[in-house]
């Protein structure tokens, strides 16, 4: 726990610092479309993944392991085009939309997959046997 927390310090400061910072998404709004997008985008990739995977913490995985391919691909492409030397709002790698992946696979962990799917209990028998 100790190791995740100083991780999260130490990109925290590392994308305060003008060389790392060019290549975040300065895009701060936590309700804009595209941050709705990919909450929604990211509930479906989880109820997709419920198909595959069984346990909760792979289908996190498997969105999180997508939302960070899908930022990386929206940097390469953002950064390699003619005259971008940063990023502008909306582009590149943006840390809230990697958090707004994860927010919505756990809010559709907890809809779909605990609410929907419960486990039932069994009845008891009452003393009849068969």
């Amino acid at each position: 726990m100790i190791k995740l927390l100083l991780l999260v310090a130490v990109l925290l400061i590392m994308s305060s610092q003008p060389a790392f910072g060019q290549f975040l998404d300065p895009d701060r709004c936590l309700t804009c479309h595209d941050k709705r997008d990919h909450a929604a985008l990211a509930m479906a990739g989880d109820a997709a993944a419920g198909v595959i995977f069984h346990k909760p913490w792979q289908r996190l995985a498997v969105v999180g392991g997508f939302g960070v391919l899908f930022e990386l691909g929206a940097l390469d492409a953002e950064l390699y085009k003619p005259g971008a030397d940063r990023c502008r709002p909306g582009l590149c790698f943006g840390l809230l939309d990697l958090a707004a992946d994860m927010t919505g696979a756990v809010v559709s962990e907890l809809l779909i997959h605990r609410l929907i799917f419960k486990p039932r209990k069994r009845r008891p028998k009452l003393g009849f046997t068969d």
